[in-house]
């Protein structure tokens, strides 16, 4: 078991340094190309080379209705600095609706979370892009007006 000094005290493996936190009701209207969501980033500087991170987050999505039946979906994916870490589901796509009418609608929050390993003590960024298959489909990402936004914690661990 790896000890670790914080303010000259030893903490075991496993314990916990310190949490992140940032909440977001900024909306991104998504794209089919991946764009950041805005308010979705954090900032850290490991403790040491053995930290590890509990990046989770949650995100309202909202996928609005289209004339005729098309299969549209949104995709969330992680990254650390500018390496793509995470993406939910097996095509990127993990949140998905068959719409058959112009009035369907489909609103939920989608929480994920990922451990991981920096290996480093220099500052890291976490944040979260989204995307979408159908450009002619309005896809919100936490839309204030429609639930509470979305945010991101980051747990730091003693490794």
């Amino acid at each position: 078991m790896a000890l670790i000094k914080l303010n000259n005290q030893s903490l075991p493996s496993g314990s916990v340094l310190r949490i992140l936190n940032a909440q977001s009701t900024a909306v991104l209207n998504t794209s089919t190309t991946w764009t950041d969501i805005p308010g979705m980033t954090l900032t850290i500087t490991p403790t040491s080379t053995n930290s590890e991170f509990l990046i989770s987050y949650t995100n309202h999505v909202y996928i609005q209705g289209i004339t005729g039946q098309n299969w549209v979906a949104v995709g969330i994916r992680l990254l650390k600095d500018s390496t793509v870490i995470y993406t939910d589901g097996d095509s990127s796509y993990a949140v998905g609706h068959n719409l058959s009418d112009n009035v369907d609608r489909m609103m939920l929050y989608q929480p994920n979370q990922y451990l991981d390993s920096p290996n480093t003590t220099s500052a890291v960024t976490y944040h979260l892009e989204a995307a979408t298959t159908q450009s002619s489909t309005a896809c919100l990402i936490n839309e204030p007006s429609y639930g509470s936004g979305g945010q991101i914690t980051i747990m730091e661990f003693a490794g």
